[in-house]
């Protein structure tokens, strides 16, 4: 079921720990993490699911998708080659993989992965007491 037409699109979860430790998406070029991205806020704004079609339910072909998201439609291709984008069985509908998933549950901290900056925190010491600021 799409969410109300008055909610907007606006507002969508992404796991910030999740996205920079999973490693389908550390194997993504930047360029294409940030094609993926904007295909899920415009998958978010259609509201129907993480669904590409109109309010018509007619699925949206890949050429407008990537025209709205100014993407090349290569980097759409690319995109469902490696499974973050699907085409719905027995229709031309394309979807987010595992929207309902992500949007839906609730995170849970068990599965986290620490981050591997390649960065020490040793390189970091925790910041000096100031005793000269006034309140």
């Amino acid at each position: 079921m799409a969410r109300l037409a008055t909610s907007e699109g606006g507002w969508f979860k992404l796991w910030g720990r999740k996205w920079l430790t999973d490693e389908k998406i550390g194997a993504l070029s930047l360029s294409e993490q940030g094609a993926y991205v904007r295909l899920l806020c415009y998958a978010n704004v259609l509201m129907y699911n993480g669904r590409f079609i109109d309010s018509l339910n007619n699925p949206i072909t890949p050429e407008h998708i990537s025209k709205a998201v100014k993407i090349e439609p290569a980097v759409f291709s690319l995109l469902v080659s490696k499974g973050f984008i699907q085409q719905e069985p027995g229709s031309s509908a394309y979807f987010v993989c595992s929207w309902e998933k992500h949007q839906t549950r609730v995170y849970k901290k068990s599965v986290e992965k620490p981050i591997n900056t390649g960065v020490s925190m040793a390189k970091f010491p925790p910041p000096k007491e100031r005793h000269d600021v006034v309140l």
